[in-house]
């Protein structure tokens, strides 16, 4: 009885270790929420996004899925505005709030929970080509977040800032037709400082290729939906010494790939609602399960 409690306190450290940096939905929220279309001249937006997921499994090294001995949950509220300008730029920030929690279903070992501010993001997009849209997005992620938390909470932030650079290209027809989202980007991510995960090292996430790929339409004037698939890829984490010695952590690349549908409403005085649904298909070194949001937004229409 007494190596079960330690297999599985052990099992929920290293599964806390992973949960507590860079879910999914979170480190890919402006790939699936944004796309390459810019608002219209002196435009704005507001809208506010909700995400949910749950599971009890992840994806190890070797790509396979696994037990975590215990539930994990999370959900998040994403707020965000914008503006349009000249047809050409927009810019947009992102405000997150996080909520999750990790908790033992076979033995009563510990349960650890947070609910705070997160990272946010201020993007900014330029169109080269309108209807369809090409365009080119560069975004920073602060970290507003809380990411050295008491022994008993979960981190709500990074603690370290991330530069994105994206290509976005979509199409959305006014009336019937078929509408499309594509995007792909680089993710430049800056060291975290005196890392809780690392003991007090300083701390080098790797850097993530990004990418969102979503192809359907709209049957009708005012709905749509698309099919398709997000996720992201890293190369090895960075622990760096006092002394600037940097040791490559062995095989912590991540990667994480899901698939599904998101659909679209529309009305004519410019309030649009979605809701997508996800299931993850390959990971590594990330956790896996069903993942769904809401949202809606506003678009004035001022001609």
């Amino acid at each position: 009885m007494k190596k079960a409690i330690i297999i599985v306190a052990f099992a929920l450290l290293l599964t806390e270790s992973l949960f507590a940096m860079d879910a999914m939905d979170m480190q890919n929220f402006i790939y699936l929420r944004d796309s390459g279309i810019v608002l219209p001249h002196l435009h704005p937006i507001a809208g506010i996004d909700y995400i949910s997921t749950s599971t009890d499994k992840t994806y190890d090294r070797e790509w396979d899925k696994e037990d975590i001995y215990g539930t994990y949950e999370r959900s998040a509220i994403w707020y965000s505005i914008g503006f349009g300008l000249g047809d050409m730029f927009e810019t947009r920030l992102f405000i997150p709030t996080l909520t999750h929690s990790l908790e033992s279903d076979y033995l009563t070992v510990r349960k650890d929970e947070s609910s705070g501010a997160s990272d946010i993001w201020l993007t900014t997009k330029f169109a080269f080509i309108q209807k369809p849209y090409l365009s080119f997005r560069f975004g920073v992620k602060f970290p507003t977040g809380d990411d050295t938390p008491p022994s008993n909470k979960l981190p709500t932030g990074d603690g370290q800032t991330d530069l994105d650079f994206s290509i976005l290209s979509a199409y959305q027809p006014e009336q019937a037709g078929v509408a499309y989202n594509v995007s792909v980007g680089y993710r430049l991510r800056f060291e975290q400082e005196e890392s809780p995960q690392y003991s007090g090292y300083d701390f080098d996430p790797a850097d993530e290729g990004h990418f969102a790929l979503y192809i359907g339409g709209k049957p009708v004037e005012y709905f749509g939906i698309l099919f398709g698939g997000n996720g992201f890829i890293s190369t090895s984490d960075d622990r760096i010494s006092s002394s600037g010695f940097s040791r490559n952590l062995d095989d912590t690349w991540r990667a994480y790939f899901q698939v599904g549908t998101i659909i679209k409403g529309y009305s004519p005085i410019g309030v649009n609602l979605r809701a997508d649904f996800h299931f993850d298909v390959a990971g590594k070194n990330e956790p896996a399960g069903f993942t769904w949001g809401m949202g809606v937004e506003y678009i004035p229409r001022f001609y």
